[in-house]
């Protein structure tokens, strides 16, 4: 049943991947079925191969966020997500 489920999702969403992986999860163990089935493959591949500069550069950029990075310790994230209860 999980398996059809997730082959609907599948095949409703053209976004998705098509590969159906599963868990079994028992209590004694914990199974990983990767690649249980493969839906939607595709029967034909397109292969384009496009001269360079076929599609002009109009721009480039080139920006760092190392100074935009905050690194901080699980004592102060847990500090800033303590909800304050004093009225």
């Amino acid at each position: 049943m999980v398996h059809k489920a997730i082959c609907a999702g599948i095949y409703n969403d053209l976004g998705s991947g098509s590969n159906c992986d599963l868990c079994v999860i028992k209590r004694e163990k914990v199974t990983f079925l990767r690649g249980y089935d493969v839906s939607n493959e595709r029967t034909y591949r397109r292969n384009y191969t496009l001269p360079k500069g076929t599609t002009p550069v109009v721009a480039e950029s080139v920006e760092f966020f190392k100074n935009n990075v905050q690194i901080e310790t699980i004592e102060e994230a847990k500090k800033a997500d303590e909800m304050e209860v004093s009225s």
